[in-house]
């Protein structure tokens, strides 16, 4: 091989050369640069996503079965674990994000653990979607660089990123101070340091239970329910109520399949403490509780006494059902025969007493008929003679006073009303 043929084999040699070092792919592996999606099922099928960082500080938002939705939890050495429904609307936009999400493949590259986040997702049968790690301090140009399990180097967006941060996970948690809670609700209890007003579902009505027992003003219940649903929680916080303490307990749902929640709040700082509870069967489990603070007007709904939520219609009764009244500081007695009431004076009183306790709206409510004089007592009598209870009456300032039990219901009332009604 002479020297002219030498060189032109070495150029040719040089050239393969060239070519397979211009052709091969980077250190690092095949398909660098190529984009990749992160999950490959669509957004329906992932069940959840988890997030730890390099203090093993750890925000999982997953399904949870105890509470027919998805929970945050937050877990934190030295910490106690916190529990929480997510948002659903925060969380079906959550898994969108997640099911459109992609990495690029990139040069091999050295993330440091010490500051490294790691993120697993999760599909709805549990089972590991994609584990990958990534590291925010590094970020240039809007990537930040990123491993897949079990071997490729990655770049991910700095959104994406943002996304998949602890702070980000734990805003997926419902706001709602009460999660869930609809206008199925059967109890509402109001613990005001022993002071209790305790409210029940009696089928499509609500009645008092404590401290009397006494048909609720339905309006005024729906009112608290509706403000109840609504209230939401101004922030999370770790702080646990103190002193001033009101405690909140609802309930909700069938008796076998119940949901209860119970707020303990520090009226003074507006810091609640709220637990939920699942009652399945005979056993009830905590399901999850957290600490925020709450705005002034859900702690000013709370501030109730009976008065406010008694009904201001002193029998709950119709007028028809009614058979007799007895008139008791006369003695008179009022009562229907075959052909209506025995006199036109008996149906003229009677029906002025009827339309009073079963029709009109009381003009105040207490608990006592203050410098009143209690003058007697009206009783009542349904058809064969069924006794359907005794009502004290009294009179003075202008008012006509009817209680059953401690609450008074005040009627303004002039002389002629109270000879009308056989008082005078």
């Amino acid at each position: 091989m002479n020297g002219r043929t030498a060189a032109i084999l070495v150029v040719i040699l040089m050239a393969l050369i060239a070519a397979v070092v211009l052709t091969s792919p980077k250190a690092g592996g095949t398909g660098v640069g190529r984009v990749v999606p992160l999950v490959e099922v669509p957004a329906s099928q992932i069940g959840g996503v988890s997030v730890t960082d390099a203090e093993g500080h750890t925000v999982t938002v997953a399904g949870d079965p105890s509470w027919d939705g998805w929970m945050v939890r937050e877990e934190r050495e030295g910490a106690e674990e916190s529990v929480w429904p997510a948002s659903e609307t925060t969380r079906s936009a959550g898994v969108r994000v997640l099911g459109n999400a992609t990495y690029s493949t990139a040069p091999r590259q050295t993330l440091h653990a010490s500051d490294r986040t790691e993120v697993t997702v999760r599909s709805a049968d549990g089972r590991r979607l994609v584990v990958f790690g990534y590291n925010q301090n590094h970020a240039l140009g809007g990537k930040v660089p990123a491993w897949v399990v079990p071997q490729t180097d990655a770049q991910i967006e700095r959104e994406l990123a943002n996304f998949l941060s602890l702070e980000s996970l734990l805003a997926w948690r419902d706001s709602a101070v009460l999660p869930g809670l609809d206008a199925g609700a059967v109890t509402i209890s109001i613990d005001r340091e022993g002071d209790l007003l305790s409210l029940r579902r009696v089928g499509s009505s609500w009645g008092v239970e404590l401290p009397v027992v006494e048909p609720a003003d339905g309006t005024r219940v729906q009112e608290i329910l509706d403000g109840l649903v609504a209230a939401r929680s101004e922030r999370f916080v770790e702080d646990k109520p103190e002193r001033e303490i009101v405690t909140l307990m609802v309930e909700a749902g069938p008796s076998g399949d119940r949901r209860r929640y119970t707020a303990v709040i520090d009226t003074s700082s507006l810091v609640a403490d709220v637990m939920l509870f699942k009652t399945d069967g005979e056993t009830t489990t905590q399901v999850a509780r957290a600490s925020m603070r709450v705005p002034a007007e859900f702690v000013e709904l709370l501030d109730l006494d009976v008065t406010d939520i008694v009904s201001r219609v002193s029998v709950s009764t119709p007028a028809s059902e009614v058979a007799a009244l007895t008139l008791g500081w006369s003695g008179r007695e009022l009562a229907r025969t075959s052909s209506g009431w025995a006199t036109s004076e008996d149906e003229s009183a009677a029906e002025s007493w009827l339309d009073l306790l079963t029709k009109r709206v009381a003009d105040e409510v207490a608990l006592s008929a203050g410098e009143a004089e209690e003058v007697g007592t009206i009783e009542l009598a349904g058809f064969g003679d069924l006794a359907m209870g005794s009502l004290r009456v009294g009179v003075g300032d202008g008012m006509l006073w009817v209680a059953r039990d401690r609450v008074w219901r005040g009627y303004r009332a002039q002389d002629d009303d109270l000879v009308r009604l056989g008082v005078r």
